[in-house]
């Protein structure tokens, strides 16, 4: 009996370790699988900072809309996990979106964009690309069969020929005026898109819009600067600008020809002399 007994609490005692020892093994690989999405995690927001500060400090000095727009596209690329990006713009009277610039395409993927138009004015366009524009609000689609019986008979045929399983589409807006839009997808990627990709693409989004008004303003003033300067030198009179000195900054074509002298010779001198 007391042999028996003594068997049983043995066998108690090794069942209880084996549970103690399997516990502790589940506990360990808990910890490595919540270390490792933390590491995942701390990598994700590391890029997403480093894209936030690239971009910005990219486009700070670029007042050239196609350089600014292929700089953001190249940053997208280097620092985010999305198969495909593209930044599409709308046309100066807002009734058309066309494929700009983007990153992942193959050469037949980005000739199907550049020939596709998608249409803001046509009340059949109903695609997340032009709704985006439309409502000004941004679309989160983990996969496009889900979808497809809303799109358009265009937007579904690009869809299908680009084969993309899941996308994410926020507007370029600035003042409530559309630019365009800024989208990504995955084909291959089966990692699922979350809030948080589409508020950091909202946010580039938004600081691409600031870059994109300031450049067309930049833009602008140029041929503002241009056509008066075209005005100034084709006038049939004579103009000239003085410093506050007196000395001659700047005259006119018809200046030159009405005195006889050359712009190198007269500049800087005073008007007196003359």
């Amino acid at each position: 009996v007391v042999l028996g007994c003594t068997c049983a609490m043995l066998m108690l005692s090794l069942y209880v370790e084996y549970l103690e020892k399997k516990s502790l093994i589940k506990t360990i690989e808990t910890q490595k699988e919540t270390a490792h999405d933390s590491i995942v995690e701390s990598n994700l927001r590391y890029n997403d900072a480093l894209l936030v500060q690239e971009i910005g400090q990219a486009i700070s000095n670029i007042f050239d809309i196609n350089q600014l727009l292929r700089t953001v596209a190249g940053v997208m690329e280097k620092r985010l996990d999305f198969d495909r990006g593209m930044i599409m713009l709308t046309d100066r009277k807002e009734a058309k979106l066309r494929f700009f610039t983007g990153y992942g395409q193959s050469p037949d993927e980005e000739k199907i964009l550049k020939n596709t138009t998608f249409h803001l004015d046509n009340p059949e366009s109903k695609g997340v690309f032009v709704l985006a524009v439309k409502e000004q609000r941004p679309f989160l689609v983990n996969n496009i069969s889900e979808i497809q019986d809303s799109l358009s008979p265009n937007s579904l045929e690009v869809a299908r020929l680009l084969g993309s399983k899941s996308l994410i589409c926020v507007p370029i807006i600035y003042e409530k005026k559309p630019f365009g839009i800024l989208a990504v997808d995955n084909r291959k990627s089966s990692r699922p898109l979350i809030q948080s990709d589409m508020s950091l693409l909202m946010g580039v989004a938004s600081q691409l819009a600031i870059s994109i008004a300031n450049t067309l303003a930049f833009e602008k003033l140029q041929t503002s600067e241009k056509k008066y300067r075209e005005l100034v030198q084709n006038a049939n009179s004579i103009i000239l600008r003085l410093d506050t000195g007196g000395k001659i900054i700047f005259f006119n074509e018809f200046a030159q020809r009405f005195f006889g002298y050359s712009e190198k010779e007269l500049i800087g001198k005073y008007a007196g002399s003359i």
